[in-house]
């Protein structure tokens, strides 16, 4: 989808919310479908508002946005459970570094929408990926770099099968990052797989690095 997305709106890559690079191009406008206005804007919203993925409702029992393992939120009594994480935008996540270019860039504030063609080491990009967020297990639409998430970091790519990551890449494909730790791969901290320093996990994750 996101290929497709790429090809017919001339290379531009959906960030984790297009409000967070378009601003008021893109408004937080809450739907039926989100319970904050952010959601509206991530990659799974758009997909479905566009047509590249098809629409759901209250009695949906699978999704092809969230991983079949995951701990989804409970239904209510008009509500599935995948209804419900839909809604609170529990699913698959998309990295922060998708929404900077460069670490400068995010400490000074300075969000930008990637082209295909300007994101360096795209078979190596981690795009889309198992995440956590501040309920730990439950995953997020999008993935900050924090050991721990929480309101400013966002959520951690989520380590759930057998202490591995599998990331979507844009270049179309899929490989495994192996954390050092339980429960985070790509992010920073003591068990992360990478130094939120070096330029190994800067390569990975800020699509200008």
């Amino acid at each position: 989808m996101t290929m497709n997305y790429c090809n017919d709106f001339d290379d531009w890559v959906p960030s984790h919310s297009l409000n967070a690079t378009l601003g008021n191009m893109y408004p937080q406008t809450a739907t039926a479908y989100s319970q904050e206005g952010k959601m509206r804007t991530a990659p799974y919203q758009i997909y479905r508002e566009l047509g590249y993925a098809p629409d759901w409702g209250p009695t949906e029992s699978s999704s092809l946005f969230i991983c079949p393992s995951a701990k989804l939120v409970e239904p209510t009594s008009t509500a599935s459970s995948v209804y419900r994480s839909l809604y609170f935008g529990e699913v698959y996540g998309v990295t922060l570094g998708m929404t900077y270019a460069t670490k400068s860039d995010l400490t000074n504030g300075k969000p930008s929408m990637a082209k295909l063609t300007q994101v360096k080491n795209p078979a190596g990009k981690a795009y889309c990926l198992d995440s956590s967020g501040t309920t730990l297990g439950r995953p997020s639409f999008w993935i900050g770099y924090a050991l721990t998430p929480n309101s400013n970091t966002g959520a951690i790519a989520w380590s759930c099968h057998a202490n591995t990551v599998n990331a979507c890449n844009l270049a179309g494909g899929v490989y495994t990052l192996k954390p050092n730790g339980q429960t985070n791969a790509l992010t920073n901290g003591i068990n992360s797989l990478l130094a939120e320093t070096s330029m190994e996990f800067r390569s990975r994750f800020f699509w200008g690095e």
